[in-house]
C-alpha cells in the first residue's frame, strides 16, 4: 500500500504516531521543545541544549546520522536525527530525513495502523545553522518525503509549528487533484474550499476519525465501561449500541459513568486526522 505525505501545522510533540523523528547535533544535543519525548534521567542540560545520554550506533554521526531512543514516548518510537547542517546543503538535510524516514519505518516497534504514520519537523532550519534557507529546505525535503512516502509504504506527516512555514510547504506541493478529479467534482471542490476559508463549513464526522489518537470506538468504548460495571460484553452482544449503553449506565451510577467517561476521552495527544481537518 502506498504511503503519504501529509503537511500539518501544529505541535510534533502532541501528534499521535508510531514514530517521531528528533533534529538532533553529532553529541547528541536536543533543544528545549523536544525534552517531552524523553525520559528526564536521559537529559543533561547544556545551555539552551539537552545532552542525551544513551549508547549511540559505532558509525554515529557519520555515516549513520539515526538513532533509536532506547524508550518510547507513550507508545510512539523516538529517533535521533544529526540535522546540524551548518556549512552544508539543503539536500543533506533532506537526504537524512528521508534515511531516517526509511529506518524508523523498517525497525517500527509496534503500532495498529495499516499504513504506519511517522512525524518529523521541518529540521535544519532553526538551531540547525540553515535559517537562512528555509525555502531551499523545503524545496528539497517536500520531493524527497513525498518519494520515501510512496516507495517505503508509510504515512509521514511534517508538522510545522509556524504558519509561515505551514504556508511555505503548501505552496511547493504539487495539486494531484487537478489530475483526478473530473470538472463537476472541482467545482465542488473548490465551493467547499471558499467556504472552509470564510468559516462556514462544518464538519460532521464518525467516531473514526478519532481512533488513531487511542479514542474507542462505541461498541469498544461499552465494552470497557462493561468491564467497570462488572458485566460480561458478551452478555451485551444481543442489544443495541444504544440500549447496551444505558444498561452500563444504570449499573454504574451518574457519578462513576461520568468519571470513567472523563477518565476515557482524556488524551495528550490527538491523529493527523484532527490537525488536518483544524488547518
Amino acid at each position: 500500500m502506498s504511503g503519504h505525505l501529509f503537511v500539518i501545522h501544529g505541535d510534533l510533540t502532541r501528534l499521535a504516531c508510531d514514530a517521531v523523528l528528533v533534529p538532533a547535533s553529532a553529541e547528541p544535543d536536543i533543544t528545549a521543545p523536544w525534552r517531552s519525548l524523553f525520559e528526564p534521567s536521559r537529559l543533561s542540560p547544556r545551555g539552551d541544549w539537552f545532552r542525551v545520554t544513551m549508547e549511540l550506533p559505532a558509525e554515529w554521526p557519520d555515516p549513520c546520522r539515526v538513532a533509536r531512543v532506547p524508550e518510547r514516548s507513550g507508545d510512539r518510537d523516538v529517533w535521533l536525527v544529526r540535522t546540524d547542517a551548518w556549512l552544508r546543503e539543503p539536500t543533506w538535510v533532506a537526504e537524512g530525513l528521508a534515511e531516517a524516514v526509511r529506518t524508523a519505518r523498517r525497525d517500527l516497534r509496534g503500532g495498529a495502523r495499516s499504513v504506519p504514520l511517522i512525524g518529523l519537523a521541518l529540521a535544519g532550519t532553526g538551531a540547525g545553522g540553515l535559517h537562512h534557507e528555509r525555502g531551499a529546505v523545503v524545496a528539497a525535503l517536500v520531493p524527497a518525503l513525498d518519494r520515501t512516502a510512496a516507495e517505503c509504504g508509510v504515512d509521514i506527516a511534517l508538522v510545522l509549528n509556524d504558519e509561515r512555514d505551514h504556508v511555505a510547504v503548501q505552496a511547493v506541493r504539487d495539486d494531484p487533484g487537478r489530475d483526478v478529479l473530473d470538472e463537476r467534482q472541482l467545482v465542488e471542490a473548490d465551493r467547499l474550499g471558499a467556504a472552509a476559508a470564510d468559516g462556514h463549513l462544518v464538519l460532521f464526522l464518525g467516531a473514526g476519525v478519532s481512533i488513531s489518537a487511542g479514542m474507542p470506538t462505541w461498541r469498544g468504548l461499552i465494552g470497557e465501561l462493561a468491564v467497570e460495571a462488572g458485566i460480561s460484553p458478551v452478555d451485551l452482544d444481543g442489544f443495541s449500541a444504544t440500549d447496551a449503553a444505558q444498561i452500563v449506565h444504570d449499573v454504574l451510577g451518574d457519578d462513576r459513568f461520568a468519571e470513567s467517561m472523563r477518565r476515557r476521552f482524556t488524551l495528550k495527544r490527538h491523529s493527523a486526522a484532527h490537525a488536518l481537518l483544524a488547518g
